[in-house]
């Protein structure tokens, strides 16, 4: 079983598939654009191999046409944030730690905070009640034990540093 990447390039070279890098467009044998948007807004391209079906992302088959081939650990980003957008002047070449970041930046990731968050130890509730408890007089590390958290996080909590908005 060849590379699935690879197959899509096979088909570039034997010319059944031609590259539009500009218009960021991978256009099949009839003359017109190929893939389909995927529910996760990336364009895909299903590749017929025997009677399986591969699916490659079409901004990994552009950029590598242009570029060659994407080295391991490295991820192609869209610059502008909208991932059906292919053109190769939209495309960069990033770690993944620098697509986490940009997408951060760009507001395409937003940071889910407090009880929402499904790492959150604690609700609103028991962060509202270490803070009116400690005010009162408690121990920060008896409130620690009782609720299964660091004495750390009781002082970042009652400090405002963590779950500022309760």
């Amino acid at each position: 079983m060849k590379d699935k990447y690879a197959l899509a390039h096979a088909r570039i070279a034997a010319g059944t598939w031609t590259v539009d890098p500009n218009r960021g467009q991978v256009i099949g044998e009839r003359g017109a654009p190929i893939g389909y948007v995927m529910s996760t807004g990336y364009l895909h391209i299903a590749i017929a191999e025997g009677h399986r079906v591969r699916r490659v992302y079409a901004h990994r088959v552009i950029w590598e046409h242009v570029h060659g081939a994407i080295p391991d650990g490295m991820q192609i980003n869209h610059i502008n944030g909208r991932k059906a957008d292919n053109r190769i002047g939209n495309l960069e070449l990033v770690t993944p730690a620098g697509n986490v970041q940009h997408a951060y930046d760009t507001g395409l990731i937003t940071p889910v905070c407090g009880s929402r968050n499904g790492n959150a130890k604690l609700t609103t509730d028991q962060v509202l009640q270490i803070r009116q408890r400690q005010r009162a007089g408690e121990q920060q590390q008896s409130l620690a034990v009782e609720y299964g958290v660091s004495k750390a996080q009781v002082c970042r909590i009652v400090s405002g540093k963590r779950r500022a908005v309760a």
